[in-house]
């Protein structure tokens, strides 16, 4: 009973303080990063930025799971799908966060296309948060972003979840954040890749991310990155094996302390 207690208060403090990390969860990759993704081509694009799922060349299935303080009440798990078609790349995915007394959950659909340089993309998804004892509400809501290549080896992304600005309760102010991301990828060699990024939730100050992605061997990828907001320092690791990538990130928060998040992705066929 008092590990419950302590989640929920714990639970309820970290969803004010932070409540945009409740939502678009970016994969173990990005997490390693800083969580600065919003230019990168990646199946969790899904998630981060819908625009840059139109460069994915293969049928992917992933999952992914982070831990905070080793307690199922604030940890968050996701899976997503693509698929690239004859004109553009389809997405769906799933992700929970809260395995107790509260949770929030969101099912999205998404659908780029790439036009030579630009890509753009749309999100449609669902939004059910759910009380023990008190039921559930649900709201959905749509998301919108795209990427640019300004020059060679450099890369724009922009991202805006929600923009119909959907609410879970308009008496209680209980809302789902508005977010703005915003971020540059200089990828100099196939060897480096520095990704930066500003992420803005409409009432809280901005947070700006930062990573660095090394590819040290072929089957084998060093990450490393921070964020602002909250303040925390981010690494972590990439291994390829055939079709199977395996993804881990490790955040030190600062409130939180260490937090860690794993994602598994299979390939299952190339774009014809």
């Amino acid at each position: 009973m008092l590990r419950i207690f302590l989640s929920f208060f714990l639970l309820i403090g970290f969803l004010f303080a932070e409540a945009q990390l409740v939502y678009q969860l970016p994969g173990a990759r990005a997490a390693g990063m800083g969580g600065a993704a919003a230019p990168v081509t990646d199946v969790w694009a899904l998630h981060y930025n819908i625009g840059a799922l139109a460069g994915v060349q293969e049928t992917t299935v992933a999952a992914s799971y982070q831990s905070r303080l080793n307690m199922p009440e604030l940890s968050t798990a996701g899976i997503v799908f693509c698929v690239p078609l004859p004109v553009g790349v389809a997405g769906a995915g799933v992700s929970r966060f809260g395995f107790g007394p509260y949770s929030l959950s969101e099912v999205s659909l998404g659908f780029a296309h790439q036009i030579r340089l630009v890509s753009i993309g749309l999100q449609a998804g669902i939004v059910q948060a759910a009380t023990r004892g008190f039921g559930s509400r649900m709201v959905p809501l749509l998301s919108f972003g795209g990427t640019a290549e300004l020059i060679p080896k450099l890369r724009f992304g922009g991202f805006i979840y929600n923009i119909t600005q959907s609410q879970l309760s308009p008496e209680t102010g209980e809302y789902i954040p508005t977010l703005l991301r915003a971020g540059l990828q200089w990828q100099p060699t196939v060897f480096v890749r520095l990704v930066a990024e500003t992420e803005k939730d409409v009432d809280y100050p901005a947070n700006f991310k930062a990573g660095l992605e090394y590819k040290l061997r072929n089957f084998l990828t060093l990450r490393t990155g921070f964020s602002t907001r909250p303040t925390s320092l981010h690494g972590g690791l990439g291994f390829l094996t055939g079709k199977l990538r395996i993804h881990y990130a490790m955040q030190h928060h600062r409130q939180l302390g260490l937090m860690h998040h794993t994602t598994f992705s299979l390939q299952l066929s190339k774009k014809e």
